[in-house]
């Protein structure tokens, strides 16, 4: 299955709060890395601590295949729910084009199948990845870039902002989108931006 996520010019992070019946507050964070504008490379991206890559379950058949610590075509990453750190340092680095790295590696994607946990498909898939992930390791260090964001303060300045908009309800929830728009540079430019939703209806409105 091949997966075409390319160099990533947009981070955005999105918290989650949702108010529960016993008026506790459950909070969930995403990260995502998204392509914005036409640049042709994919993005390397360090394995991040306690994150699920593409948000999906983690399932017991997956270790028993090649784990990667560089993930080139992944763009999201989901935590488990109250898990704000103080501090997160994301490391990112421009990799290669679609032709490049399949040709330079002698890439060949397996049919895709129904059952993900079909062995002869996730061995084939494994070889790759490996593929992959010793290839970026041999990116020298300044090629990569960092990010350090603080999701704790996040959350809380989150909360803060937390108002009524006279929608006549309240939020059961605040959404936090943060955005790093990485230039050609490898230089970012951060901005954020809030909106509410509720348990009975989709994403309302945005408060900038």
């Amino acid at each position: 299955m091949k997966q075409t996520i390319k160099w990533a010019m947009l981070i955005a992070m999105a918290f989650s709060q949702v108010s529960c019946a016993d008026d506790m507050t459950s909070s969930r964070m995403e990260l995502d890395f998204r392509k914005g504008g036409n640049y042709p490379y994919k993005t390397a991206i360090r394995a991040i601590p306690n994150s699920r890559p593409d948000c999906s379950p983690i399932y017991s058949w997956e270790k028993n295949y090649y784990q990667p610590h560089n993930f080139p075509l992944t763009s999201r990453y989901c935590f488990d729910e109250n898990y704000f750190p103080d501090t997160m340092v994301l490391e990112y680095a421009k990799w290669k084009t679609d032709e490049e790295y399949e040709k330079e590696l002698n890439i060949v994607y397996p049919p895709q199948v129904v059952d993900l946990s079909d062995p002869n498909y996730n061995n084939a898939m494994a070889i790759i990845y490996k593929k992959m992930d010793d290839d970026i390791d041999k990116l020298p260090a300044s090629a990569w870039h960092k990010v350090v964001i603080h999701p704790k303060e996040m959350l809380q300045e989150a909360k803060k902002q937390q108002r009524l908009k006279g929608k006549g309800y309240l939020p059961s929830g605040t959404e936090l989108l943060i955005s790093i728009q990485i230039q050609k540079d490898g230089s970012a430019i951060v901005k954020t931006n809030y909106h509410w939703f509720t348990a009975s209806e989709p994403i309302t409105d945005w408060a900038r």
